[in-house]
């Protein structure tokens, strides 16, 4: 669905221009479509025409016909006008369904076009916004074929702004969640504890969503509009990053539940905030429920087909989890019935447990460091949940290779036993000196083996993994030629075309389970704000339209409703008297069917008990799995309405037992549950009629009911002595999920032969156990639901749902390794093609997305995509004709085509933003890291040049794009900016390389001053130095040689301090610490707050006389100093780069402890290092804490004051706005240099430089006439890493407005003059005006002046002081009609695609 551009057609006048359109909703909840265009409507009239379109072979769009009003239809005349007039200063609106016959959805085209003013014989200009664009014009030779197109996937977000990226385990430590899901502090231990750690691969810091609630309460969040999390929804709590999925059904009980998850939501919306959920569905990790069903039962396994496994034919499944270095890998046994006692000879001696073995629960091997844990401190029945000791030998784990996570596996005990009594045998044959300890590293190698798997190094085999990573198995969701090529071995025809059908069957239902946890998170997040709105709105049956709207904008405060809730009283009286277009009542009429779909909508594997309860009830024999496409995200209930059209012969009898237990068991269950709150809620809030149909008000509440009916019986049913209790203001359950999660087949008497028959037992288990759940259980839960809804009413829901709706509030994604859902391994080996892969990955997540916006249609999803360029290429994408005629086409059509509102922005805007104000640290390997200082048009070429960003996706996705400084899969922004990544990166093998004598410096411990000679520099052997080593021992030379000199140390204190500090650096850099060889990259990897604690261990180490070592006082003012001295320079680069991100198109991302100093080295996307996911110290900017750091508190305020541009409601054009790139601007620039540049005294004062440059701009214009220009200032920048950036003062004579580039910059249709622009900093009250040369200037022409990396002009159609003349509204307005007898008439040949 995706349409193409191509730019370069000579004498055609198709540039971009900046207009715009914007989905909104109407006071009745229509979409419309906000139109808008800027004009100098002195100079011309300006109309809007529409185009009805059609798609080619390859789905690229085609224009079929002008679209004329039905009213003017029977006007035959040859010169009509086509087009509406727009009229500044009027808000028009247009009735697509009425008016043009165009259905909601349906795709459309349009331009403007120009006439000079009062004059339509003149030839018109036309023109276009940007974003998806037909032009036709090559082939027809009209001007007019150029057009904007509006697809029928087009996002209808409308909420940009600043965002947050978060990882819940660093973020806001300090707090947790008590009993009770309150927030609570942790206690002083803990915090001491927490706050010196050291992230490694195998443990966590221990944050969770009670960081983020905090921060949420304490109001540090209010300045962004949404919050990116790292995966929530996989239930894996082995790892501190969460990717690791186990069951995107579930919550990371590690960092919350549901309850807690649930209050994060209800703030958030309060605040106008979204949570985007980062979405990991292309793994499963090794401790995953369906990848340990397959441990369990092997190819019997329903989900063996989920996975490419090769294994299992001829041995078991090698699962790699121990990295090289395994001496301080051990393993524990949990509830063994068995005691193995090792004997000082090294034999090992079995014995029973007497008692302490309980037969009625699982038996599990657990592997862990015992560096990281003290786990003689559990019982036997305890797992290790994380490590709780932080290992401060910090160069003793580096990264993947020098520790292994905490895993556990459910075992059988007899075959361990086996494994041991083997090993025993073993050892007897040889001396004892030699003999394999049980418990070592290569014990528990010898003796981690089962039937179906067996424990590893780090490597692949037996089944394919994501990205090489040995320890996360890659879900199976495309049938590939990969699949075609294996299938050949099978010689047999009909056994392949089985097998063939088999494989594709399983593709299905990986896809399906992908879609339905979408679904239902996405679902229960919208049901949870929904309730809660609701209930804020109870008791209203006695107010008019004007009480209730009052009451809402009382609660309008930031606590319950957002302060910028739009909603007005005719929107209320619409609801009230059902003229506002509402779903939340759509559905059965049936009171009793409604219960069964409400019950049947629960996903068995969403509800918390033990994992291999779970990985039995998320199997086919029990939930609904999709076997054709057309099924997938399709319910329970509609399949069970149609007779259960995916159910396979061999699932049958489970699933059809389990059928019987939604409509017997848990239906009767419901309804008496249902009956005892109803009888005691008011006649007019009935939940059923007298003729057996579900009220208006039972429709919207039933679902919400049922839902925990449904939960609640599964639990009850699994463990009848689950305990549970409820708010008693919003009646909200909450469970002890600790507990449940201990739960397990074994514990429910659950043995089976077979996976099938595992299924018939757990459902017949639990059909009797909800038959077995007592009154006062009843009695609670009906308490509790009662609770819930109590004072609402049918106008409380519909209410809620319009105001939820009108806020865009719901659950947002972003997708991770969005296209790894393709067999993309295979393409890079050639094996397979770019087009049908990348037609394969759009097509499921075409399903993804329509999953998600069944219940947010405003939802923003953002796709993660890497690599595009590399896997096209692999792939032979150029064969593909039009479809994908580049890389830049394939992009747009998953965006168009899939769904997604955007993608994240590493091709425009993130390294390129980088390298304007360091070198690269996210490097791809390409020439060097230095990209050089004249970058005074890289915005604009990034914007229009031959990358074209504007035409490189919808109109929505440029405006919404996902950008960001840093993140968590590359080196923090400050850690790079604070090291030389050009000697990061550099061959120092190469002889004359330019940095060899600044490695050899540290690598010898060189001082400062003293020569060397080339011949020693050249003759050094580079081999196996650590570049990232050298260059953090450069930086931290630097910063803690400028420290020294300015803390009061006396002279001999100074040279002592240098003296060791060469020593240790020296030291360190060629990989020796006290004395012991370690992994020198591990140290280059280290934050600087970690990294100065080690050069002060080593600098001690080095000094023998412990009298003469720093003591506490001097360690701690030389750290804070040499802190401030390494970190402060590069701040000063980030704030430049957040200015810049700021200013410019899509929603600017923070990684939050950017804003604290928070620094770590990571290599990019490989994550082997972790070091840039370390603990953030928020401490470090508060005034009240003994780690208080100025310079970090000055930092967080300037970075958070340039953030909240974004929320001030005069810029919001810089949210909303459609941007248009200026021609370059003419600038002279002056500033001055000093020796030193934190000490700007005229004693220091060097020079002055001065010159003339030229600067990038961007305009910015919202629906209701608000603008902003962006300037972007590059002059003053400085590479060098030590050194502070401070923009130079520019002047300006004007900025020029005027078309340049063939028009594919500046304003062709002019801006009025006498129009007024203000500066967003406030401390300039200077207004500027344009001129009538399209320019504009100070007060009286003068000049524009600025010293600042940005400067941001904005205008407030209020400040001209008439009525708006500038970017009228239209407004269209969609209807649900369909189109009917639409004559095609070609006015272009098919869509040429040529991607700029």
């Amino acid at each position: 669905m995706k349409v193409n551009l191509n730019l370069n057609r000579p004498n055609i006048n198709n540039n971009i221009k900046f207009e715009g359109y914007k989905p909104t909703k109407s006071e009745y909840g229509d979409k419309e479509y906000e139109f808008n265009y800027v004009y100098d409507d002195s100079k011309y009239d300006c109309y809007l025409e529409l185009y009805s379109v059609d798609k080619d072979d390859n789905n690229n769009y085609i224009i079929t016909n002008i679209l004329d009003k039905l009213d003017s239809v029977e006007d035959k005349s040859e010169n009509k006008e086509r087009g509406i007039k727009l009229q500044s200063g009027k808000a028009t609106k247009i009735d697509l369904a009425a008016d043009f016959d165009i259905a909601p959805d349906e795709p459309f085209a349009y331009h403007y076009k120009l006439y000079p003013k009062g004059n339509h014989s003149a030839p018109p200009i036309y023109m276009l916004d940007p974003g998806n664009i037909i032009n036709e014009a090559q082939n027809t030779h009209n001007a007019y074929d150029v057009y904007n197109i509006v697809t029928d996937r087009a996002p209808s977000v409308s909420k940009g702004g600043a965002m947050k990226l978060i990882i819940p385990d660093c973020h806001n430590v300090i707090w947790k969640y008590d009993d009770n899901n309150k927030v609570v502090m942790k206690s002083p231990e803990e915090i001491v504890d927490v706050m010196s750690s050291s992230k490694n691969f195998g443990n966590k810091i221990g944050g969770s969503l009670a960081g983020i609630e905090k921060s949420l309460d304490n109001g540090e969040l209010d300045q962004f509009t949404r919050i990116i999390t790292l995966p929530l929804f996989t239930d894996d709590s082995l790892t501190a990053h969460a990717y690791w999925n186990k069951n995107c059904f579930q919550m990371a009980n590690s960092l919350g539940n549901i309850n807690n998850y649930s209050a994060i939501q209800r703030k958030m919306f309060a605040k106008g905030m979204n949570l985007v959920s980062d979405g990991a569905y292309v793994n499963e990790g090794l401790e995953g429920v369906h990848f340990q069903h397959i441990l369990k039962w092997g190819e019997k396994s329903p989900y063996f087909n989920w996975f490419r496994i090769s294994g299992l034919k001829d041995s078991p499944l090698s699962l790699g989890v121990f990295g090289k270095n395994t001496e301080h890998v051990t393993h524990r046994l949990v509830n063994s019935p068995y005691k193995f006692i090792e004997n000082d000879n090294g034999t090992i001696s079995i014995k029973s447990s007497h008692g302490e073995y309980d037969p009625k629960k699982p038996t599990y091997i657990q592997i862990y460091d015992n560096r990281l844990t003290n786990a003689e401190n559990l019982s036997n029945k305890e797992l290790i949940k994380a490590y709780e000791k932080f290992d401060k030998n910090y160069l003793d784990i580096n990264n993947h290779n020098d520790t292994v996570a905490p895993y556990s596996f459910r075992i059988n005990p007899e075959t361990y036993k086996k494994n041991v009594e083997k090993l025993n045998e073993y050892n007897k044959t040889l001396p004892e000196y030699q003999r394999i300890r049980l418990h070592s590293g290569e014990g528990t190698k010898n003796v981690t083996q089962f039937e179906y798997f067996g424990l590893d190094g780090k490597h692949e085999s037996g089944f394919y993994t994501w990205d090489a990573n040995p320890d996360i198995a890659k879900l199976n969701y495309i049938f590939s030629h990969t699949d075609t090529q294996d299938l050949l071995n099978i010689g047999n025809p009909r056994e392949r075309a089985a097998k063939t059908a088999l494989l594709k069957r399983k593709n299905i239902e990986v896809q399906d389970y992908a879609v339905s946890s979408a679904q239902f998170w996405t679902k229960k997040t919208n049901q949870i704000l929904n309730l809660n709105v609701a209930q804020h709105l109870r008791n209203i049956k006695n107010m008019d339209a004007e009480g209730i709207y009052n009451l809402i904008k009382t609660q309008s405060n930031g606590k319950v409703f957002p302060k910028d809730l739009d909603v007005n009283k005719k929107i209320v009286e619409n609801v009230l008297q059902n003229r506002y277009e509402l779903y939340g009542f759509d559905s059965v009429e049936s009171y009793n069917e409604h219960i069964i779909q409400g019950l049947m909508d629960v996903p068995l594997d969403s509800i918390e008990v033990g994992d291999d309860i779970i990985s039995t009830l998320s199997s086919p024999y029990i939930s609904k799995r999709a076997t054709q496409e057309d099924q997938i995200g399709v319910s329970r209930y509609e399949m069970y309405q149609q007779n259960n059209p995916h159910m396979r012969m061999e699932y049958q009898k489970a699933y059809e037992l389990t059928d019987k237990m939604y409509t017997k068991e848990m239906y009767s269950f419901a309804k008496e549950v249902l009956t005892g709150v109803e009888s005691k809620l008011p006649n007019d809030c009935k939940l059923h009629d007298e003729y057996g149909n579900a009220t208006p008000y039972g429709k919207y509440v039933i679902p919400l009911l049922t839902s925990e009916i449904a939960r609640f019986a599964i639990i009850k049913a699994v463990d009848p002595k689950a305990s549970f209790s409820f708010d008693p203001n919003t009646g909200e359950i909450s469970y002890d999920y600790n507990s449940l999660k201990r739960t397990s087949l074994l514990g429910m008497g659950i043995i089976a032969d077979s996976p099938e028959n595992e299924a018939v037992s757990l459902v017949n288990h639990l059909r009797s156990g909800i038959r077995k759940i007592n009154a006062a259980d009843k009695e609670k839960l009906a308490s509790a639901l009662l609770r819930s809804i109590k004072g609402t009413n049918f106008d409380s829901f519909k209410l809620a749902e319009m105001i939820v709706d009108r806020t865009q509030a719901g659950l947002d994604w972003r997708i991770d390794a969005t296209k790894d859902i393709g067999d993309i391994e295979s393409l890079r080996n050639k094996k397979t093609d770019f087009e049908y892969t990348w037609n394969k990955v759009i097509d499921f997540w075409s399903k993804f997305t329509d999953g998600v916006k069944e219940y947010h249609p405003d939802a923003y999803i953002a796709a993660e995509v890497t690599d595009l360029g590399e896997i096209y290429s692999d792939g032979y994408g150029d064969k593909s004709g039009a479809r994908f005629a580049g890389k830049t086409e394939a992009m747009r059509k998953l965006l168009n085509e899939a769904g997604f509102t955007t993608t994240a922005n590493y091709d425009y805007f993130s390294s390129d933003i980088t390298k304007i104000f360091g070198k690269l640290f996210d490097f791809d390997g390409n020439s060097s890291p230095e990209k050089g200082v004249n970058q005074g048009t890289t915005i604009l070429e990034k914007l229009v040049g031959s990358d074209n960003f504007l035409n490189s996706g919808s109109l929505e996705s440029l405006i919404y794009s996902y950008t960001f400084a840093g993140n968590h899969d590359k080196c923090r922004a400050l850690d790079g900016f604070s090291m030389d990544m050009d000697l990061v990166y550099t061959d120092l093998t190469e002889k004359g390389n330019q940095y060899r004598e600044r490695a050899y410096r540290i690598l010898n411990g060189v001082k400062y001053g003293e020569n060397v000679h080339y011949d020693s520099v050249d003759n050094y052997n580079y081999d196996k130095v650590s570049n990232l080593a050298i260059a953090k021992c450069e930086s931290i030379a630097s910063g803690m040689g400028k420290a020294k000199e300015s803390i009061g140390l006396s002279d001999s204190r100074k040279n002592y301090v240098y003296e060791k500090m060469v020593e240790a650096l020296k030291n360190l850099s060629n990989g020796y610490h006290k004395g012991k060889v370690f992994e020198a990259d591990g140290f280059g990897a280290r934050d600087y707050n970690i990294a100065l604690d080690i050069v002060f261990d080593e600098m001690d180490y080095i000094e023998p006389d412990s009298s003469k070592r720093l003591n506490s006082e001097e360690k701690k003012k030389l750290k804070d100093k040499t802190l401030e001295r390494i970190i402060d320079p590069a701040m000063s680069k980030l704030l430049g780069q957040t200015k810049f991100l700021t200013a410019l198109v899509g929603n600017p991302t923070l990684f939050a402890g950017d804003e604290y100093g928070a620094t770590g080295y990571e290599t990019t996307t490989k994550n082997i290092y972790l070091q840039n996911r370390n603990v953030i110290h928020e401490d470090w900017a508060d005034p009240n804490s003994p780690n208080f750091k100025e310079f970090v508190k000055n930092h967080k305020d300037n970075m958070m004051k340039v953030l909240s541009l974004r929320a001030r409601p005069e810029l919001q054009p810089l949210n909303d706005g459609t941007p248009f790139a200026l021609k370059e601007q003419n600038a002279h620039y002056k500033f001055d240099v000093y020796k030193d540049d934190t000490n700007k005294t005229k004693e220091n004062f060097e020079r002055t430089e001065e010159g003339d440059t030229q600067i990038s701009a961007l305009l910015r214009q919202s629906p209701n006439g608000a603008m902003t220009i962006s300037l972007f200032n590059t002059a003053g920048l400085n590479h060098t890493f030590d050194k502070y950036y401070d923009p130079a003062e520019l002047t300006l004579k004007y900025i020029d407005l005027n078309e340049d580039r063939g028009g594919k910059v500046g304003l062709k249709g002019g801006l009025r003059p006498g129009m007024k622009f203000r500066n967003a900093d406030k401390n300039d009250q200077t207004i500027y005006y344009v001129n009538d040369k399209n320019q504009i200037t100070g007060p009286n022409h003068t000049p524009i002046k600025f010293k600042d990396s940005t400067l941001i002009l904005y205008h407030e159609p209020s400040f001209t002081g008439r009525r708006v003349m500038y970017n009228p509204q239209y407004n269209i307005v969609s209807n649900p009609y369909s189109q009917v007898n639409k004559e095609k008439q070609d006015v272009g040949s098919k869509l040429a695609l040529l991607s700029k």
